[in-house]
């Protein structure tokens, strides 16, 4: 018994590891009462259409009522159409726990979840406790764990859109997943960067591709990654470059299979899902035709009315009026009589939607740049006062942690993966939450560096008295 009290001593090893496991157990109680509620629910929308169209035969599709880009209010539920609507990994992964677990899939799906949360608990301690002590990485989990806790202390409604408990277990999604592959990812980079050699390269290019599958929305890290370590290596460039080109190869080689049956499918480049021109389209041009006409460039009018671009952008939030701009978004441009549009397949009308974005984007750049403040506010405060702080302190983590190139994947993390959000509205909290617990580990970063500057600035200089 007294061996086992020894832990209790802040400077025993096991210390923080047990702080963390209680302490953020207990945070996770009112989480688990969620999760027993949302599991019985089931809901799975878009990957579970395609995953029962995976296991009846039909490949990775749609059934024509649940596809995206089209009218599918009226389409026929018996006619299937190849889809690159959801990353393919955690969408495969249900489509075979529907053929194993069967009527179970969804209690099955929801034990995985939660293993995927175990792991990016663990990982986020781990990658924290490097830039600190192992406390820092009990921190950055009872970060975690708090966000997710208190959202739903009240244990109150579960249809509420705040807070990282309905984020990353409401319905069966990819969240969770994408949480935990972000962390991994990132720690086999940080790994490379503590003691560059061949084997951890090779692992950190791997898991790099890997994580793309696995949450699309980091895909611009690709852009960022060779550069931080060509300025990583220094004056051995050659190295550096070298390195680079060969990390970019292999995640390359993970994403290619998936992208060349994508180009195969739909003669466009698809890297790993459609959707990004979709959301693009429904946050900026769809809201901008409700206060100024002709922005949608159809003569069709707009299911709702705003006084301007802020109102526009944050009317999106209202379910009910949402789902009034999807059904416009396909028959406005319909009715515009768009040459070809009858004839685009989905990567192609997604595309056209893009183009759509960033045209009205050069000719309203004022009106865009409104709308864009709007949607990072959205984005910013998903997760309340407790988020916003935590995306402060994050801030403070980066640039404290600059000097430090391990910290640089971190932070180019979570620039690539935000940036989006310019033009994309945060309808669900599950849009940041695969990139919240990194977030959480930059701002443990944050605020340690902060304690330990206003610890150090109230502390008696040397040859002071603590009186005087």
């Amino acid at each position: 018994m007294f061996q086992g009290l020894k832990a209790l001593n802040p400077r025993h090893p096991l210390a923080p590891p047990l702080v963390a496991l209680v302490i953020g157990g207990m945070l996770f109680l009112p989480t688990l009462r969620f999760v027993w509620h949302a599991m019985r629910k089931g809901d799975a929308w878009e990957a579970d259409s395609i995953a029962r169209s995976i296991v009846g035969g039909h490949g990775f599709s749609f059934a024509g009522d649940s596809r995206w880009l089209f009218d599918r209010w009226i389409g026929d539920p018996n006619a299937y159409y190849p889809t690159a609507w959801m990353d393919p990994v955690f969408t495969y992964l249900l489509a075979g726990a529907h053929w194993l677990f069967g009527s179970q899939v969804y209690v099955a799906m929801y034990g995985f979840k939660l293993a995927c949360f175990a792991a990016t608990l663990v990982l986020a301690y781990q990658i924290a406790r490097r830039f600190g002590s192992a406390w820092m990485g009990t921190l950055a989990v009872l970060l975690i764990t708090a966000n997710s806790g208190l959202s739903y202390a009240p244990f109150g409604s579960i249809t509420a859109n705040h807070g990282l408990a309905y984020a990353l277990f409401n319905g069966v999604t990819n969240t969770t997943f994408s949480a935990a592959a972000v962390l991994l990812g990132a720690l086999l980079i940080i790994r490379y960067m503590e003691q560059p050699s061949n084997r951890r390269l090779v692992a950190a290019g791997l898991m790099t591709g890997f994580m793309v599958l696995a949450c699309p929305s980091v895909q611009y890290f690709l852009l960022f990654l060779p550069l931080a370590l060509l300025v990583f290596h220094g004056r051995d460039w050659r190295r550096g470059a070298g390195h680079a080109v060969v990390l970019l190869v292999l995640a390359s080689a993970v994403l290619a299979p998936w992208a060349i049956r994508n180009h195969v499918t739909f003669g466009e480049f698809v890297l790993v899902r459609n959707g990004g021109g979709q959301l693009a389209w429904l946050g900026t041009v769809g809201p901008a035709e409700t206060f100024m006409p002709g922005a949608a460039g159809s003569p069709m009018p707009p299911p709702w009315q705003s006084s301007g671009p802020r109102e526009a952008v944050y009317n999106l939030l209202e379910k009910d009026l949402r789902r009034m701009m999807h059904p416009y978004q396909v028959r406005s441009m319909e009715a515009a009589q768009v040459p070809g549009f009858d004839a685009m397949n989905e990567a192609q009308r997604d595309k056209f939607y893009l183009g759509r974005t960033k045209e009205f984007i050069k000719q309203n750049p004022a009106i865009a740049a409104q709308m864009a403040v709007a949607k990072m506010e959205i984005y910013l405060t998903a997760y309340g006062a407790f988020g916003l702080l935590t995306v402060a302190f994050a801030i403070l983590g980066g640039l404290v942690a600059l000097r430090d190139p391990r910290s640089w994947p971190l932070s180019l993390l979570a620039i690539s993966f935000s940036g989006i959000f310019i033009l994309i509205v945060a309808f669900y909290g599950r849009y940041r939450a695969p990139i919240e617990p990194l977030l959480a580990v930059l701002a443990a970063i944050g605020i340690v560096s902060l304690g330990s500057r206003l610890f150090r600035k109230g502390q008696p200089s040397s040859g002071e008295s603590p009186a005087s």
